[in-house]
């Protein structure tokens, strides 16, 4: 089995191209301990389950059929997929790379992962999760596409905690696909892309910034809880793409009065270091 954390984006710039291995975004974010794990068991056809109910139309699917893939894959999420935590993504990384574990496929780990990130780009469920889950820590992306063919700078966690607050699930293929939408987050993202220094507070600060002029925040109709934590804490920032809303601190009180605050909305997670077997 393997643990693969999921991802929160705090401000993106989607690359388009013709190619789904050059598509993917510019930007930051990190990646939460809240992830998937994926079991493979080997069969002789290709069936997914995503926390125990059957799939036929998944980003796994579509990855491990390019791979070449017949097994039972379990899938088992700690975020319900669309809260803006990279799932998908952390779903179809781990199906790679637990299937070429258990199945002894000899290719580099970059390799499968750009299977993934290719099924993540067609099913239009995320630009830059996965190349970002495979190495975790906080992230700038410098250039897009997968680990194959992307680049990131990775900054280290350094015992950062997490409270993620999530009111609602906002349809992340309707809003890649809505062009208007898309021309505002370029236009936005573009000014602060260069103002991203290699810290945890410069990526939670332009990303609050490209949120709130990007109209983002208003999009998700999450502009009283946004203000209301923005008031009571320092670091924080919308989920990319969600009904959510972000606090990051070292405090550990400060983060559980988050959660309690929110009860069943809020969860709380480590920046995590990266994936791993069990």
């Amino acid at each position: 089995m393997i643990r693969v954390p999921g991802h929160v984006t705090t401000i993106f710039y989607p690359v388009i191209t013709d190619d789904p291995s050059t598509t993917g975004s510019l930007g930051a974010g990190f990646s939460v301990s809240l992830g998937s794990f994926t079991e493979v068991i080997p069969s002789n056809a290709l069936k997914v389950f995503i926390n125990g109910l059957e799939t036929n139309d998944f980003v796994s699917i579509t990855a491990l059929r390019a791979l070449g893939v017949k097994a039972y894959v379990y899938h088992y999420t700690e975020i319900p997929l669309g809260f803006g935590a990279g799932m998908s993504a952390s779903c179809a990384l781990g199906a790679v790379l637990e299937a070429a574990r258990v199945l002894s496929i000899d290719r580099d780990p970059k390799e499968l992962a750009h299977y993934a990130h290719i099924a993540e780009v067609k099913h239009k469920t995320g630009l830059g999760d996965v190349i970002s889950e495979f190495y975790g820590g906080f992230e700038i992306r410098k250039k897009p596409g997968s680990p194959l063919t992307g680049e990131l700078i990775r900054i280290d966690p350094k015992g950062r905690k997490v409270a993620l607050v999530v009111l609602g699930e906002l349809e992340t293929p309707k809003v890649l696909s809505d062009k208007e939408i898309v021309s505002r987050i370029l236009k936005v993202a573009e000014r602060y892309l260069d103002e991203i220094k290699p810290d945890p507070k410069s990526i939670v600060e332009t990303g609050a910034q490209f949120a709130e002029e990007s109209g983002l925040i208003r999009l998700a109709g999450i502009d009283k809880l946004y203000k209301k934590l923005s008031k009571e804490h320092d670091l924080v920032s919308m989920i990319m793409l969600s009904k959510g809303v972000f606090v990051l601190s070292r405090d550990v009180e400060e983060i559980i009065s988050v959660k309690e605050e929110f009860g069943e909305h809020a969860r709380i997670a480590d920046v995590a270091e990266g994936r791993t077997f069990i």
